[in-house]
């Protein structure tokens, strides 16, 4: 992981991704669990969402952000990640905690990590990190220690192409496999893990 990571996808194992969030000095580690979302698929679609807000409303004010929520159980707690929409595509990304208290009701939250970064860093680091994951394990091994779905290389390559400008161009399968490739580079190996 780089230091500058806000994101990063730690492992994948026995139907559970570990995920880090990180500001400069604290971080939150998250074992998720293939039987209650499927997070990476889920950090994409939302980071989609911001950026088409951010296209559809060049001009949003300061006195009243937008935010975009995603809510993720573990075995005995609740995630909540907020995602405040500032002006000039500035994220304010907001992790809560809420035990699982009550058999299964979750009452109150508490803050346990609060970092501002830019929608451009945030996607960057997010396609580094699924770059780092297919790399790590390939399609197969994902699909293996994951146990749920496949690899979500729809959601990567549409990352990638929005980052690159790219999202005008053709979506054929050819022109996937390019980008595919173009990516990955020469340091992709096919392993099994």
């Amino acid at each position: 992981m780089k230091d500058s990571s806000i994101i990063s996808l730690k492992e994948v194992i026995d139907g559970t991704l570990q995920i880090e969030i990180r500001s400069l000095d604290e971080y939150v580690i998250m074992d998720l669990q293939k039987k209650s979302c499927e997070p990476i698929n889920e950090l994409g679609e939302i980071l989609f969402d911001i950026y088409d807000y951010y296209n559809e409303n060049k001009n949003c004010q300061a006195d009243d952000p937008k935010s975009l929520y995603l809510f993720w159980e573990c075995e005995s707690c609740q995630y909540s990640l907020e995602f405040i929409l500032n002006p000039n595509q500035i994220i304010g990304l907001k992790i809560s905690y809420c035990p699982d208290i009550f058999a299964g009701i979750h009452t109150e939250s508490e803050l346990k990590l609060s970092v501002q970064t830019t929608l451009k860093a945030l996607m960057e680091n997010f396609l580094e990190e699924m770059k780092n994951t297919l790399s790590n394990y390939g399609f197969i091994g994902y699909k293996k220690r994951w146990q749920q779905h496949d690899f979500p290389i729809a959601t990567f390559l549409k990352l990638y192409n929005l980052l690159h400008g790219k999202h005008k161009e053709s979506t054929s399968l050819p022109r996937c496999l390019e980008c595919l490739q173009k990516i990955v580079s020469k340091k992709f190996i096919f392993t099994d893990n």
